[in-house]
């Protein structure tokens, strides 16, 4: 048993404190974050803690960023897969686009937007059209199908 200092405080020893170099942490451990938007929930798992809004127009966008690449959500009520790609078609910015298959409510493209590459995939369900995309400096992102592959709705 702990005896009472002279001042009527009993000593306590500090815990240690953490290492500054967060030896031992995982880095392949994604954040997961859960959202319940409209009848549906969204779960996505990104690289470090997320920021996230919504907009004046119902869009919904979570991001966040990891050795350079930036990993963004966004939730459109209501979207559409073929008026997004004109979207992205009509940007004077975009070029070298490369669109993979359309099918069964979900689209994977890359194109380069302001000398960023860009690869975005598109997930349409009853109530929103989701766009996962990954944004950086080079062609090659191989955290790009980690982090659609991530996503879930129901």
């Amino acid at each position: 048993m702990a005896q009472e200092g002279k001042d009527g405080w009993f000593p306590v020893e500090r815990p240690p404190k953490p290492s500054a170099s967060l030896e031992g942490i995982d880095p392949s451990i994604w954040v997961l974050f859960t959202k319940n938007l409209g009848e549906e929930r969204i779960r996505v798992r990104l690289p470090a803690d997320p920021t996230y809004k919504f907009s004046f127009t119902g869009v919904f966008e979570i991001s966040s960023k990891k050795e350079g690449e930036i990993f963004e959500l966004k939730a459109y009520r209501q979207g559409d897969i073929e008026k997004r790609l004109e979207e992205i078609r009509a940007l004077p910015e975009v070029s070298s686009i490369s669109l993979g298959s359309v099918v069964g409510g979900r689209a994977d493209l890359t194109y380069k937007l302001n000398e960023k590459w860009v690869h975005e995939s598109l997930f349409q369900t009853a109530h929103h059209l989701y766009s996962l995309q990954t944004v950086g400096e080079t062609l090659e992102s191989s955290n790009h199908l980690s982090f659609i592959s991530s996503f879930g709705v129901r």
